[in-house]
């Protein structure tokens, strides 16, 4: 009996200390600065004390709501402390802030995975391959593995996604489908598929040698007939057929060669029409893109600016990483313009949060002589009643200067860029739209 009380004793003191620990930690964190902060949640990771590196990384995701990597770091610990709920929360949030920290889908496969919901864990593996992450370094992760090792078809579809990136010329070390030789490309390396795989059966082979030549003929009839999108289409089927021989699935030399002389062809013949459709078509996706940009900007809607901003973003992604240069140059021009036109959204949000709701205009006066704006100002909890004519800064604010003063509204530049205040409309309220 006096075993079974002191192991009664001993499991309670091991779920209790970790708490009182972490409470006794989170009431003195409040003080400490982001270095110190950051060397003990580190330390606490070392451990392996998660109650206690938990209480330190959320003080510093709570001071710095937008770092991305302070929240990955928080999703992570809860992800290691087991509260995978509140962890897959964090790792959306990390994906909101930066859709393209690819860690962050690995995260929230590890947590399906854990919960053996595998086709939700295996989508979230696609996308970070889609995305650019090795398939090697998920085979690392325990959780993942299997998941590789028990279906071979998965295994090929996700090794197949890595295909069209590959150069005989690229570093091996970022290039999960070869290994590591002396030189990077100097030395052929074989690419890495299960062993059970020995290539496709005969039949089919043949079959795909086959259907490698029909697609080459439809795909030159589809551009003579100004079939772009059915070409488009049949191209990438093609481009499929002949990653199966890089795959080391097509073995038979005969088709194998067949298969490589018609990839010869296509590569010489109808390749450079087909390019200059993608960046024809890559320019005009580009061009609208910003162009939605430019018309939240105009209509100073900061909500749809940031989600059009995203997806201009995810646009541009897999053309930066393009091998050809002249995409990856397009797509860098087209991102300039996305960056600094989204700075200037940016300063219209500022003002937008920050200045408006502190502003009221309460009356004009316009007449061919005189025109002044009065302006109640709430800053500092204080009300204040100012004047302000053309071309006068709002006190104690330099960035805000009137530029006209109409009937119902002023206008002003605000950082340089012009932003208005409706008449009667202030301190958080929003204006009434009048019917026509």
């Amino acid at each position: 009996m006096k075993k079974v009380v002191m192991g009664f004793l001993a499991v309670a003191f091991l779920l209790v200390v970790p708490g009182i620990v972490a409470a006794q930690v989170a009431s003195d964190v409040g003080d400490l600065p982001d270095e110190e902060l950051l060397t003990k949640f580190r330390q606490a990771t070392e451990r392996k004390s998660w109650e206690e590196a938990v209480v330190y990384i959320r003080e510093l995701v709570d001071r710095h709501k937008e770092n991305a990597l302070y929240r990955y770091d928080f999703a992570d610990t809860l992800l290691q402390k087991g509260d995978l709920q509140n962890a897959d929360t964090e790792y959306e949030k990390v994906l909101e802030l930066k859709p393209n920290f690819l860690e962050s889908y690995i995260g929230r496969a590890r947590i399906y995975a854990k919960q053996n919901k595998e086709k939700v864990a295996t989508g979230y593996m696609l996308e970070a391959a889609r995305k650019g992450y090795p398939v090697r370094e998920m085979h690392k992760v325990d959780e993942l593995r299997r998941y590789l090792r028990a279906d071979v078809r998965f295994f090929l579809k996700m090794v197949e996604i890595d295909i069209p990136r590959i150069e005989k010329i690229r570093d091996p070390f970022v290039n999960p489908l070869r290994k590591a030789g002396k030189v990077p490309g100097k030395e052929e390396a074989k690419p890495i598929i299960p062993e059970e795989v020995e290539g496709d059966p005969p039949k089919v082979q043949a079959h795909k040698a086959m259907k490698m030549k029909d697609l080459l003929f439809q795909v030159q009839r589809n551009l003579t007939d100004n079939e772009e999108d059915e070409a488009r289409k049949n191209w990438k089927l093609l481009v499929e057929l002949y990653n199966d021989v890089e795959l080391g699935r097509i073995t038979d030399k005969k088709y194998k060669d067949q298969m490589l002389e018609t990839w010869k062809v296509a590569d010489e013949t109808v390749y450079p029409r087909l390019r200059e459709i993608e960046i024809r078509k890559f320019t005009e996706e580009a061009n609208a893109a910003l162009a939605k940009l430019q018309g939240d900007y105009d209509e100073q809607d900061i909500e749809a600016a940031r989600q059009h901003n995203t997806e201009m973003m995810k646009l541009l992604e897999d053309k930066l990483k393009s091998t050809d240069t002249k995409f990856v140059d397009l797509a860098k021009e087209f991102d300039l313009k996305r960056a600094e036109l989204f700075e200037r959204i940016k300063i219209l949000e500022d003002f937008q949060r920050n200045v408006k709701p502190f502003l009221k205009l309460t009356a004009v006066i316009v007449s061919p002589t005189v025109s002044i704006a009065l302006i109640e100002s709430i800053f500092g909890g204080e009300l204040k009643k100012i004047s302000l004519g053309k071309s006068d800064p709002l006190p104690r604010m330099e960035e805000f200067v009137v530029k006209e003063i109409e009937e119902e509204r002023i206008l002003a530049d605000y950082k340089e860029e012009r932003v208005e205040i409706e008449l009667g409309v202030g301190f958080g309220a929003t204006p009434v739209k009048k019917k026509p």
